[in-house]
């Protein structure tokens, strides 16, 4: 399970101490919001949370308990919204100067590939346009590319209905400038850029798609730790296996735990990173196969996945629930209902 903490509040900012309390106890009750009366109870223990991402504009009342999540045995990133707005946007927020030295700090403790930047949303006002936009977001990458090696962008989209107090999105045309400027310049930095839940197509200014939540997450925790697996269990690791494990973060997080036999091995990853060929050749040889052999199931058509078997309710005797030849009618029509 991917533990997003979260998306209604900034959670690291305002309530740390009471996600470290719900930590501790390993549980949390979450309240629908559409219906207060309907509780959920989530749990939390390090054995069920695979990883746990953070979206905050402020974590530094968490960076105290950091020592205590390492100990616990979690695995986290962060998505640390960071703009230029003042406080007539963004209100309840401390000086960006000290919120960019928070960052740093994170960097410096978890690393480039755990602090994930975002410069979103991106808006524009009589006072904001595209030389504010490029003045200030080229001051931010020069002060946080060597802490993050990634930064997401997003424009505004208004909700209907909503009064915008003289914020708009920019149009079509400004979003190609934008993009023009925001590539080059995360290029100058050494900075990979994607935007995110945009329609628009801007691969032409060096922008990508930000990728779905759980690939992200199995190329930044993942990677590393199978391919110290792999190491430690063959005592070599050739570039080959290197590019072979990136795809097996991906492959352990989407398949391997959809299959319960292989679910054992999430705790033993020397185990694991010594099938991974086994898995990628398996793979291989179903993009070769027909198109009958493709709709079968991950793995052989019995004996470790069987196949279930079902009855109609007859009362004489009991019929394998398979597609019946035309000689099998009278059968199917001398089963009985139930009582």
């Amino acid at each position: 399970m991917i533990l997003s903490i979260s998306r209604r509040t900034d959670i690291p900012r305002w309530y740390s101490e009471w996600l470290l309390r719900r930590l501790r106890a390993g549980e949390v009750l979450v309240r629908n919001p559409y219906r207060p009366g309907q509780l959920r109870r989530v749990p939390l223990s390090p054995a069920v949370v695979d990883a746990i991402v953070f979206w905050t504009k402020d974590p530094a009342p968490l960076l105290p308990w950091l020592d205590e999540l390492d100990g616990m045995g979690y695995r986290y990133l962060f998505q640390f919204t960071l703009t230029p707005y003042g406080p007539e946007i963004e209100p309840g927020l401390r000086d960006k100067r000290a919120i960019v030295e928070t960052f740093q700090v994170l960097g410096c403790r978890l690393g480039r590939g755990r602090v994930l930047w975002r410069y979103d949303p991106i808006l524009f006002t009589d006072a904001i346009g595209l030389a504010w936009h490029e003045a200030r977001f080229r001051k931010l990458c020069k002060a946080l590319s060597p802490f993050t090696d990634q930064v997401t962008v997003s424009f505004l989209d208004p909700y209907p209905g909503r009064p915008m107090g003289g914020l708009r999105p920019p149009n079509a045309l400004e979003m190609q400038e934008l993009a023009a400027m925001l590539g080059q310049t995360a290029k100058e930095y050494h900075l990979s850029i994607v935007a995110c839940c945009e329609a628009g197509d801007f691969s032409a200014h060096g922008i990508g798609r930000a990728a779905n939540g759980r690939r992200g997450i199995a190329n930044s925790f993942f990677y590393k730790r199978i391919s110290r697996s792999r190491q430690s269990f063959t005592g070599s690791r050739s570039r080959a296996d290197a590019s072979n494990f990136s795809f097996a973060g991906l492959l352990f997080v989407v398949i391997i735990r959809q299959n319960r036999p292989f679910r054992r091995r999430r705790r033993h990853l020397a185990l694991f990173a010594a099938h991974v060929p086994e898995y990628i050749s398996a793979l291989d040889a179903r993009k070769l196969a027909t198109p009958r052999q493709r709709a079968r199931p991950f793995g052989p058509p019995s004996g470790r996945f069987p196949r279930k078997k079902r009855h109609f309710p007859c009362q004489r005797r009991k019929i394998l629930l398979q597609p019946l030849r035309r000689r099998s009618f009278s059968r199917r029509r001398a089963c009985e209902p139930y009582g």
